[in-house]
C-alpha cells in the first residue's frame, strides 16, 4: 500500500519539477533550486549513459569519447560560468540561469552521446542531420556526384 501511495505521489508531483514549471517560478531562490534539481537528475542520467556506452565500445572509440567528453566539460563550464549566465564578471555567482545552462548542455550531451557513440538513429548510408552536442550541425545528403555536406 505504501508503495502505491509513493507511486501516486510521484506521478502527481513529477510535473511540478519540469523545466516549464521552473520558468514560471518568480522567486529566484526557488527557481535556482528547481533548475539545480533538474540538472542534477539529468547529470545522473548522463553519467548512466556514459557508463553504459563505455561498456559497449571498443578501446579506440572509448578513448575518443573520453577525450571528447573532457573537451565538452570545459566548454560547458566556460559557457555556464560566463557573465552572460551568472550576471557576475567574476563568474562565481551560480544563479538559476547558470543551472538552466547546465541543464541545456547536459540534455544535448545525452542526445549526442547516444547518437554518436550509441549508434542510435544512424542511417546506414550516412544521410541525415547530425549535431555535435555543442551547437554545431551538419547535414549529409546524397547528390548526383556523391555525398554533399551542408
Amino acid at each position: 500500500m505504501h508503495y502505491l501511495i509513493f507511486i501516486l505521489f510521484f506521478i502527481i508531483l513529477h510535473p511540478i519539477f519540469s523545466e516549464d514549471n521552473c520558468d514560471s517560478i518568480q522567486s529566484e531562490p526557488k527557481k535556482l533550486s528547481c533548475y539545480k534539481k533538474l540538472w542534477q537528475e539529468k547529470d545522473k542520467n548522463l553519467n548512466e549513459v556514459y557508463q553504459s556506452l563505455t561498456k559497449k565500445l571498443p578501446a579506440k572509440e572509448k578513448e575518443e569519447m573520453k577525450l571528447d567528453s573532457r573537451s565538452w566539460i570545459d566548454r560547458k563550464e566556460y559557457y555556464c560560468l560566463s557573465e552572460r549566465y551568472t550576471g557576475d564578471a567574476n563568474s562565481s555567482k551560480k544563479n538559476a540561469s547558470h543551472y538552466k545552462c547546465l541543464l541545456d548542455f547536459t540534455e544535448s550531451r545525452i542526445t549526442f552521446l547516444q547518437k554518436a557513440f550509441g549508434k542510435e538513429n544512424v542511417s546506414k548510408d550516412l544521410v541525415g542531420a547530425y549535431s555535435d552536442g555543442d551547437g554545431g550541425r551538419i547535414e549529409i545528403k546524397k547528390g548526383s556526384s556523391g555525398y554533399e555536406f551542408t
